[in-house]
C-alpha cells in the first residue's frame, strides 16, 4: 500500500524520496481529460487473487475492456446506433490532448457464442492453447482476476478474452499490443464470422467489421 501511495504521490508532483521536493499541484477537476473516448458501461467483474498472479498471461487495464469487440449479429443495429450518437458525442468533447468527458455505452445483453461447451469451441475453432482467466487492473494496482473468465493468445501480441455463463461466452473482447500482428485477428475474426456470424466492433474508431466480402472485409463506419 506504501508503494501504490508514494507513487500516487509521485504522481503528483511530490517525491517521497526528496521531501523538500516542491509539494502537490492543485488541479482543477475540469482540466482532466480522459484518454479514451468511450467506455463500457459495465466493469468486468473480478474475483480477488487467492495464489500469486501468473508470470504468463493476458494482463488487461479495466478502460481497455470490450474496447475491440465481438458481437452476436442480433446487436448490430443496437451498436450502429450507439455509434452514430458516440460520433456526435465524441466530437463535441474532444481536446487536442483528450476528451472533455467519456461516452458510456450501455449495451444490452447478448450471447456471442451459445451453449456450454462454447469456449472449449472457440479454442478449437481458432486452433488456439488457452490461458489462464485475465488479470485486470488499474495504472496502479491489480484489481483482481475476471470472474469466469478466459484468455486465448492467437498471435503475436493478439489475445482473445472474455467470461461465460449458463448460456455460452457473453463477453469476448480482443486485446491488441504495441507490436501486435493484425493479421492474427484478422483470420481469427474471417473464422468465427463464417462460423457463428459475429461481427467485430472497434468503439474508439467508430467501425464494425460486418463480414468478407470478395474485395476484402466489409466495414462499416460511423
Amino acid at each position: 500500500m506504501n508503494k501504490i501511495y508514494d507513487a500516487l504521490r509521485g504522481l503528483f508532483g511530490h517525491d517521497p524520496a526528496n521531501p523538500d521536493a516542491p509539494g502537490p499541484v492543485l488541479v482543477e477537476p475540469g482540466e482532466i481529460l480522459f484518454t479514451l473516448p468511450t467506455l463500457a458501461d459495465d466493469a468486468p467483474v473480478v474475483e480477488p487473487l487467492t495464489d500469486a498472479p501468473p508470470r504468463h498471461g493476458l494482463v488487461l487495464h479495466e478502460d481497455d475492456w470490450r474496447q475491440l469487440e465481438f458481437l452476436p449479429a442480433a446487436q448490430l443495429p443496437e451498436s450502429q446506433r450507439l455509434l452514430r450518437d458516440f460520433k456526435t458525442f465524441e466530437a463535441t468533447h474532444r481536446e487536442a490532448s483528450g476528451w472533455r468527458q467519456a461516452y458510456p455505452r450501455v449495451l444490452s445483453d447478448g450471447i456471442v457464442i451459445p451453449g456450454v461447451a462454447a469456449e472449449a469451441e472457440l479454442v478449437a475453432a481458432l486452433g488456439a492453447t488457452p490461458e489462464p482467466t485475465p488479470l485486470i487492473c488499474t495504472s496502479e494496482t491489480v484489481l483482481g482476476c475476471l470472474a469466469g473468465g478466459f484468455s486465448v493468445p492467437i498471435g503475436n501480441e493478439v489475445t482473445l478474452y472474455g467470461y461465460t455463463n449458463a448460456a455460452g461466452i457473453a463477453v469476448l473482447g480482443a486485446s491488441l499490443g504495441e507490436h501486435a500482428d493484425h493479421q492474427c485477428l484478422v483470420k481469427a475474426f474471417c473464422a468465427l464470422n463464417a462460423r457463428y456470424g459475429v461481427v467485430l466492433v472497434d468503439w474508439c474508431q467508430q467501425r464494425v467489421i460486418l463480414g468478407q466480402g470478395k474485395q476484402g472485409l466489409n466495414v462499416w463506419q460511423a
